[in-house]
């Protein structure tokens, strides 16, 4: 009887032992195996789980550099960057039911239309634009409705202070603070400076955790111009009042200084407000003065009257028939603004005689008189530093017939 008690007491005592050794051993596999799995998270897989969770919680923001200020001759800002905030959203912060809420105050703030915030808060991106380079009424006012999701970040924004004045000169700068016209985009190498960059922080309710400046943008370099601000603002207003004196639809004005050559004031009408560039047609943002080609009429005398003069085919005191007032070239007959009869030359110039500087133009003939048209640099660039300049047109002589005008040009 004892023998045979002690033989049944071994089987449940063998038991429990298998059964602990499999628990132990089952144990030691999910260890291991929770241990190879976090050895794979944190060795191999790491650069690939970081950028997923750099995607999700981080954004990096291209910081625009505070472009150089442009100053008139005498140390005057026609144009610097000021400081504004832009404001952006995190949709997937958003539920549709949130977004659809949010959405209309939104759009009242900003302006623009309700659909359109809409359609950017919704999704699961964890960054969209809203308003870039708001306005500071737009931005205290989102700012007043403590949306979770909606933030606001610091940028850099052109600013004109006075306004229409140089406007096509200057040029504009676009929304991603790239020149879009006249110096801005002439120099911009040298005006935007280097853009840094700021990373910003979401926590896992989408709200924004930190922020910090991981690259500091470098400024741009300011110039000065040789125009000139006050002369600069009675051109414009001169030539202004001559446009709708004269019931024109454009015009232009240059002053420049003689003994230099130095640009004073440069002006085109219409012209624009550079601040507001997407309200103006593009025609009142062209720079005339630079890109237009047209006749240049009686001032092209000048040209001529210098060439007789250097060549010898005429003297100042000379008297030249001037017909009357008409003379016929081929199968056209040319007028004077008024009858004359006998001028001298000096006459010629100063009464703007047609017939007495074509009479003149004849000695000359058409070889020389184009050397010194080309002498004069027509037909070429001035290299005035500023973008789009027309050369002008400028056929060869032996292109010209009886009554050819010669020349085209870009007045400046």
């Amino acid at each position: 009887m004892k023998a045979g008690e002690g033989r049944q007491e071994v089987r449940p005592l063998t038991r429990v032992r298998v059964r602990l050794l499999l628990l132990g051993l089952s144990t030691s596999l999910a260890v291991a195996a929770v241990a190879l799995r976090l050895s794979y998270l944190t060795i191999v897989a790491k650069e690939e789980y970081e950028s997923r969770g750099l995607v999700q919680y981080q954004q990096r923001l291209k910081l625009d550099a505070r472009r150089g200020t442009i100053h008139d001759r005498n140390g005057h800002a026609l144009a610097e960057s000021v400081e504004v905030d832009s404001l952006y959203a995190v949709p997937s912060a958003f539920t549709p039911e949130r977004a659809q809420e949010a959405a209309g105050a939104i759009a009242r703030c900003l302006e623009i239309p309700r659909r359109r915030v809409l359609t950017r808060l919704q999704g699961e991106k964890g960054f969209v634009w809203l308003e870039r380079k708001a306005s500071p009424d737009a931005t205290r006012c989102v700012e007043a409705l403590n949306i979770g999701g909606v933030h606001s970040v610091e940028e850099s924004r052109r600013f004109y202070p006075k306004r229409w004045l140089a406007s096509q000169v200057l040029g504009y700068v676009g929304i991603d603070n790239e020149g879009m016209g006249g110096v801005e985009y002439a120099l911009e190498a040298r005006i935007k400076g280097e853009p840094g960059s700021r990373v910003i922080w979401s926590d896992a309710l989408k709200r924004r955790a930190g922020t910090r400046v991981e690259k500091r943008s470098i400024p741009g370099e300011s110039v000065y111009l040789t125009l000139d601000e006050n002369l600069q603002y009675i051109a414009e207003t001169e030539l202004s009042a001559a446009v709708h004196e004269s019931r024109s639809r454009s015009g232009i004005a240059i002053v420049m200084r003689p003994s230099t050559g130095e640009l004073l004031a440069m002006a085109s009408f219409p012209s624009f407000n550079p601040n507001r560039f997407g309200d103006a047609p593009e025609s009142h943002r062209r720079n005339r003065s630079v890109t237009d080609v047209y006749e240049p009429g009686s001032t092209f005398k000048i040209v001529a009257a210098a060439a007789a003069l250097e060549e010898g085919v005429t003297t100042e005191d000379e008297r030249i028939d001037c017909g009357q007032g008409g003379i016929r070239i081929a199968d056209r007959y040319i007028r004077d603004h008024r009858s004359f009869d006998v001028l001298t030359f000096r006459e010629v110039v100063s009464r703007s005689s047609n017939v007495g500087m074509i009479r003149i133009g004849q000695r000359l003939g058409k070889s020389r008189l184009e050397a010194y048209v080309r002498a004069f640099g027509f037909g070429e660039p001035t290299g005035v530093e500023l973008p789009a300049e027309s050369r002008g047109i400028l056929r060869s002589a032996e292109r010209w017939g009886p009554a050819t005008r010669p020349v085209e040009f870009s007045p400046d």
